[in-house]
């Protein structure tokens, strides 16, 4: 699965930058490279484990609640990419009865591309480096990630800065490896959250609704749009930047979802 997704991104390299793009119903760019790059990562996975079903942003797909599934992004980041931006990745995330169990997020940095790795009974790594916990420490120079329209959606009361890479898995996955201390997430689909999930799951990252409720893969595996907002952070960090988080300015009602 490593090497699929090195060849995924490898595929992708000569269109960064200079890939022209059509527009999908959504406004959302996508280019042929996008297409491209999901179908060979559907034949890689049918390759690895034949018969297990595909869902993909591109190809679409359906799965059921039980069983596994692969949920496929070929390039998180179009916008990114198409600009020569190198803040996409290509994701790719394993469901066990609608739960994500392994995430392999393949960024285009390094000469041979950046990896990570994580999931159930699979150690979370970065280009094959063990992933420290995350800790009070590691929102040194970045708090949190935010959608680029977070200044229209939010008030944010958050201690140190907020950046926007323009990939929602992206995102995530820096919060498993503490590149930052929390991640907030508005409209989203399960292509793009999956393989991050399982990430942070390996991190013991919490992943809820802005007001604690869970969420539930399994709602979302018809491609259906998964309304937020949603924030990713340690369970000893969610409550406090939740609290800075005010959806059109409305105050924190407060959870006690990370207490006992």
């Amino acid at each position: 699965l490593e090497e699929l997704c090195r060849e995924a991104s490898r595929l992708a390299m000569p269109g960064f930058g200079t890939a022209a793009f059509d527009r999908k119903a959504d406004g959302s760019p996508v280019t042929d490279l996008d297409r491209a790059v999901e179908d060979h990562l559907r034949a890689g996975l049918e390759r690895i484990a034949p018969g297990v079903p595909v869902i993909g942003e591109e190809g679409g797909g359906q799965a059921e609640a039980t069983g596994y599934a692969w949920v496929v992004d070929p390039i998180d980041g179009t916008r990114a990419f198409v600009a020569g931006i190198p803040t996409w990745c290509v994701s790719v995330g394993l469901l066990h009865d609608a739960t994500p169990v392994l995430g392999v997020l393949a960024l285009p940095s390094g000469p041979e591309g950046d990896l990570i790795v994580g999931g159930d009974g699979v150690p979370l790594t970065r280009a094959g480096r063990p992933v420290a916990p995350v800790g009070p420490t590691h929102c040194g120079a970045v708090c949190a990630f935010v959608p680029s329209d977070a200044h229209r959606r939010y008030e944010l009361d958050l201690p140190g800065r907020v950046r926007s890479l323009g990939s929602t898995a992206l995102h995530l996955a820096l919060v498993a490896t503490g590149g930052a201390l929390a991640a907030l997430v508005h409209e989203s689909h399960l292509w793009d959250l999956a393989g991050a999930m399982a990430l942070l799951r390996a991190a013991e990252v919490q992943f809820t609704h802005l007001d604690g409720a869970p969420l539930f893969p399994g709602d979302h595996l018809d491609g259906s749009t998964i309304d937020g907002p949603l924030l990713a952070a340690p369970c000893w960090a969610w409550d406090d930047m939740a609290r800075q988080i005010h959806p059109n300015g409305t105050p924190w009602a407060g959870t006690d979802c990370c207490r006992g």
